[in-house]
């Protein structure tokens, strides 16, 4: 594996079965195909972001395949790795004076709040129920 890219032990699958670990450094063996037949080989890598530098990258993966009778084959895979900054500020929330707006909604909200709380009408609902929660005579505190 390329600086900056680790293999997760226990994730290699060759055709959805799960495979020993050794696709790394020993390999794998794999049951006999012929002419046009495939296996299918996946496994997960761990990407060390701090290996690569801002922008888009390259890490190649070498791969190696041989079997009785043919001759050796190598291949590659290229994983793009792009990475980036997002500056503070830079990412937009909504409109410049929403906070504004949201504060002076809260701020009205609540002043219409407190008045209606001082009120003779809120005062006679909150004896009514009040009233309704306790009968006439009871004198629990």
């Amino acid at each position: 594996m390329p600086a900056g890219v680790a293999y997760i032990a226990g994730t290699t699958t060759i055709d959805g079965a799960t495979a020993p670990d050794g696709v790394v450094n020993t390999g794998i063996t794999l049951a006999s195909i012929g002419p046009s037949q495939f296996h299918r080989t996946v496994f997960n890598v761990k990407i060390d972001a701090s290996m690569f530098p801002v922008g888009s990258s390259q890490a190649i993966v070498r791969v190696n395949a041989s079997a009785s009778g043919i001759t050796p084959q190598s291949g590659q895979l290229i994983i793009t790795i792009t990475k980036g900054v997002v500056q503070p500020g830079a990412v937009q929330t909504g409109p410049a004076d929403a906070v504004l707006l949201a504060f002076l909604v809260s701020a009205v909200t609540t002043l219409l709040y407190v008045s209606y709380t001082h009120t003779s009408v809120y005062r006679r609902h909150e004896l009514e129920q009040f009233g309704r929660e306790r009968g006439p005579l009871d004198f629990r505190s």
